[in-house]
Parts: C-alpha cells; structure tokens; sequence
C-alpha cells in the first residue's frame, strides 16, 4: 500500500514538473524544441549481477517436528541478513532456509521457518522493458544544446520513479537526415531499492546521476533516441547499481 501511495506522489511530482517545463513553450522561444519522452530499455553488462524485477517475499510458518527431522520443504530457499537468534539450515539441494531458536514442546521441536524465492538472473541483452512518460526542453544555443527533463520512469523492480536533470551536448556528427549529439546530463533519480533486511522491504532512495549521453534524431519525422550509459556505483554499502548499464529513450519531437 505504502508503495502505491509513493508511486501515485511520484507520478504527481513527474506531471507537476512536465508541467512546469511545458509552461515555457507558450513563450515560443527562438532555437528551443520539445520532446516528448517514451518507453525506454536497458542493457546489463552482466547477467549475474542485474536481478530481474522481484521482491522477495519472506514466508513464515510454525514447524513441529519429531527431533532430528528437518521439513524438506524450501529446498531452493535463500537467505538474507538474519536477525539475531537465527540461524541457516542447509537444506538438500543445495538450499538454505532460516530458522528461529528451537522450542522444545514435550517430544517435539517447534521452530518458526522463513524462506523465500531466490532471486531470478536477466540475460545478458536487451534484457528490460521499462515504460515511461516524460518531457525534455532543449535550447540550441551558442553552438551547444542546453536541455532540461522530467520523466516517469518504471525502474528495474516494478516500481514507478522519478528522474528530472539537466544537461549539455554538442555536435557530433550528421549522416544525411539523422542528427547526432553528444554530451552528459546530471540530475536526481527518485527511485527503489531492497533494503537489504531481514524483511526484504522495498525503500525509496534519491540517487545522484552524472551520465555521458547521446542523442539521435531523424529531423523530418522528428522521432529519435537518447542514449545514456551508467557505470556500477555502490555507496555507503548500498548496491545502488550493480553493473554497466546502457539505457536507451524513445523521443518525439513536437511539432
């Protein structure tokens, strides 16, 4: 529920701002142009360390059991950080579940099991769909383009986030119709993590980006791609991006 109510602030906050940026076009202002951001995608350098969207979901349940038996229920189980007075069972397989200090009851040992599903690897590829809505200002100026955007973005556990930045680019090359900047934006990404505890729980975080980027653009269709490349970066032990990403943004132009 608490990330429904985020996600609905988030899609507020990104349509406030869309807002905000569209309340300039009315001036019409000379060498400034429109673009309507859409569904983008994402390429991990590596398959091992780019989780598929999930969020585990911790089961928990009473087990009373003749002494010496394990349940083999679980057996692919995984687990996290563990609260104190837990401990891992190794389970058949190759699997492993937590369990609770053991109560004994009478013949039997009573004990509180928690396991979830393990996480699920991309392959390496074009290995993410992520539908977003958004709108970019840029003003050709100078001989560079100044660009400002605000966008809605679904990030790579499901949730809806919230990036908006700035940035600057420059000629890089023409061949025919299609036009080819070259730059780097920076700005703030409002978006989800798992947190890492025992209850896996999803947070929000407001991450820092600073990104080379590129953009195309067919100039009589108006229709085009930004392209931004993200480098692994962990922070303060938070695996905020576990390895090289390359992300890819449809752009119209507007008219």
């Amino acid at each position: 529920m608490e990330i429904k109510m985020q996600s609905k602030k988030i899609l507020g906050a990104g349509f406030a701002v869309a807002a905000a940026l569209a309340c300039g076009a009315a001036r019409g202002d000379d060498g400034v142009e429109w673009k309507m951001l859409g569904p983008a995608w994402s390429l991990h350098g590596s398959a091992a360390a780019s989780p598929q969207a999930l969020t585990p979901r911790w089961n928990c349940q009473n087990w009373t059991t003749p002494p010496g038996w394990l349940p083999q229920a679980g057996a692919y189980w995984t687990t996290s950080s563990l609260p104190s007075g837990y401990s891992i069972i190794n389970l058949p397989g190759g699997g492993t579940t937590a369990a609770s200090p053991v109560v004994a009851s009478g013949k039997n040992l009573t004990q509180v099991i928690c396991g979830s599903q393990p996480p699920v690897y991309q392959r390496k590829g074009w290995s993410q769909t992520n539908p977003a809505l958004g709108l970019e200002r840029d003003h050709r100026i100078g001989g560079h383009i100044d660009l400002m955007f605000a966008d809605v973005v679904r990030d790579s556990l499901g949730v809806e986030s919230l990036m908006t930045g700035v940035g600057r680019e420059w000629p890089v090359a023409r061949a025919g119709s299609i036009e080819i900047d070259g730059g780097a934006v920076a700005g703030l990404w409002w978006r989800s993590r798992v947190a890492g505890t025992w209850n896996q729980d999803i947070r929000r975080e407001v991450v820092p980006f600073v990104l080379p980027a590129l953009s195309l653009q067919e100039k009589h269709t108006g229709l085009g791609l930004n392209i931004a490349l993200a480098p692994p970066v962990h922070l303060g032990g938070w695996n905020l991006n576990p390895t090289w990403t390359l992300m890819v943004q449809t752009t119209f132009r507007i008219p």
